[in-house]
């Protein structure tokens, strides 16, 4: 499946693009194109306008800014741990840093490779301001990128993706534009130093010599030549060289004490090899020159190497490669390694990735406990139907051994349900004597409401009280009807008694006695 990828490469004074399409065993380049910036254009109108022109499309986008953005730093530290690594380095280069930790953001490789407990970290910081300023610029022109890195971790990896990465020599390389000459020192898959030095060049590319007059740079001037035989060409890069023979001088002069100063801090640490690549390095007489001043083995990096088999054949892109070095070096991406921190947006996609595993983890703990309620559930549902089955077993045997022991006897022999429907009676009978204890409708109380009410002109004995469920029965005998009646008519007047009816009223005797029965109902408030 392919995947397009675009190496965004943001200078000082120019932009450059490379897109690439990665396919399974191959890499075919879909465009390049560069782009000089004017002081006074607006930077996202630039990106916006570009990608518009161009119709730059891609899977992924990958920004490289310039190393002279960063500080970069060579720290050790007394362990190999690389969680305690990633916790303490910042502290550890906050003392050499021009401004407050918490405004720096922080790319880095750990070297723990080496004999000892200890690990070499190199270690570079960015101001958060200028990461901020470079995403709302490509947020403006549509484009957030997943990587953004310095151009030296681009032409880093360039080099990683073209050699193996089991040589121990250790090696510079140097990209050389009209605005910067960019200096890397590489150790096997470490990258030990980061420098990037204005390049001289810059005032004096458009020189005196006719070349110039007529509006071309160095680089034109060289193609004219490559048309001419072995002779004419070889006198035209003499002339050439004698116009640049002083600023290239003082580059080279820049370069050399950079490796000094680089060699001076490392132990054993001198470099073996240069390569060179970059915009005016096309023409192996430059490496001549260099062998010859720094002296040290230099030789032109062709970055084509670094992309394996190339689908199409664009002679274009072939030809002016070295130009594409940084670019293209973003474009192939950092192989990925848990000690290298190359990526100047990682912070924030640790966060990002923090609280993604985070709510991940949320979402498999509650659908973990969710089964294990259901198995829980599960499990005492099989219990009690386990049970019930085996309860349901033993009463049928009983029932088995109890008819055979009996065989004329009652067939409800069940002390459960026998005790259950006792229960139930007596639940009957305690529901009927609550309404009354609610009400404090004892015997007692019964006989002090009727005391109360007795006044002396009633002459009443009671016989007999009683209480079923919600009724009440008085039995007595009295002087006269009227006496009965007035002892009805009294209780009438109690609230708690719903109802007071005379059931049965009678002379009893010669004594002109009455014997009486009032049945008194109970009221539901």
């Amino acid at each position: 499946m392919a995947f397009q990828v675009v190496g965004l490469e943001i200078g000082l004074t120019e932009i450059k693009l490379v897109q690439i399409i990665k396919k399974i065993n191959s890499i075919e380049i879909a465009q390049f194109f560069r782009y000089q910036i004017s002081a006074d254009e607006d930077f996202p109108s630039i990106i916006k306008q570009i990608l518009s022109k161009y119709s730059t499309r891609g899977d992924l986008f990958v920004v490289g800014i310039s190393s002279r953005k960063a500080i970069f730093r060579n720290i050790s530290l007394p362990f190999k741990n690389i969680n305690k690594i990633n916790k303490v380095m910042k502290y550890e280069v906050e003392p050499y840093l021009p401004y407050p930790l918490e405004e720096v953001i922080f790319t880095s490789q750990v070297n723990d490779d080496k004999e000892g407990e200890n690990s070499d970290l190199f270690i570079g910081a960015v101001q958060k301001e200028t990461i901020n300023f470079y995403r709302q610029c490509l947020n403006a022109a549509g484009i957030d990128p997943q990587y953004i890195m310095l151009d030296c971790i681009a032409l880093y990896n360039l080099y990683l993706h073209s050699t193996s990465a089991d040589s121990k020599e250790i090696i510079a390389l140097i990209d050389i534009n009209e605005e910067r000459a960019l200096l890397v020192v590489v150790q096997g898959e470490y990258l030990l130093f980061s420098r990037s030095i204005l390049n001289p060049l810059k005032l004096d590319f458009h020189h005196d010599d006719p070349a110039a007059v007529q509006g071309r740079d160095f680089a034109e001037s060289q193609d004219k030549t490559k048309g001419s035989d072995d002779s004419s060409f070889d006198d035209d890069w003499d002339r050439l060289l004698g116009s640049l023979k002083k600023p290239i001088d003082l580059l080279l002069g820049k370069i050399d004490f950079t490796l000094y100063a680089f060699s001076s801090q490392q132990v054993n640490a001198s470099i073996s090899k240069i390569y060179l690549t970059g915009q005016i390095t096309e023409h192996e007489k430059i490496s001549e020159y260099f062998t010859k001043k720094l002296e040290i083995e230099t030789s032109l990096f062709d970055p084509m190497q670094a992309l394996g088999k190339v689908d199409g054949e664009n002679v274009s892109f072939k030809q002016q490669a070295s130009v594409w070095s940084v670019p293209l070096g973003l474009a192939m991406e950092v192989k990925k390694n848990k000690k290298n921190r190359f990526n100047l947006r990682q912070e924030e996609f640790v966060y990002q990735k923090k609280y993604s595993q985070f709510k991940g983890m949320a979402f498999a703990l509650l659908g973990l406990f969710g089964v294990a309620i259901s198995l829980f559930g599960v499990n005492i549902y099989y219990q009690t139907t386990i049970k019930q089955k085996k309860l349901d077993r033993i009463n049928t045997r009983i029932q088995q051994i109890y008819t055979k022991v009996f065989p004329g006897a009652d067939d409800n022999h069940d002390e459960l349900l026998q005790t259950r429907k006792a229960l139930k009676v007596e639940k009957e009978k305690y529901r009927a004597y609550k309404v009354f204890s609610q009400k404090a409708l004892t015997h007692l109380q019964i006989l002090k409401d009727l005391s109360s009410q007795i006044t002396k002109e009633i002459e009443v004995e009671f016989v007999n009280v009683s209480i079923d469920r919600n009724q009440i029965k008085i039995k007595g005998i009295a002087d006269s009807f009227e006496s009965v009646d007035r002892l009805k008519n009294s209780l009438q007047k109690i609230k708690k008694y719903a109802q007071t009816v005379v059931e049965s009223a009678k002379v009893k005797g010669a004594e002109s006695k009455v014997d009486f029965c009032l049945s008194i109902t109970a009221s539901d408030v």
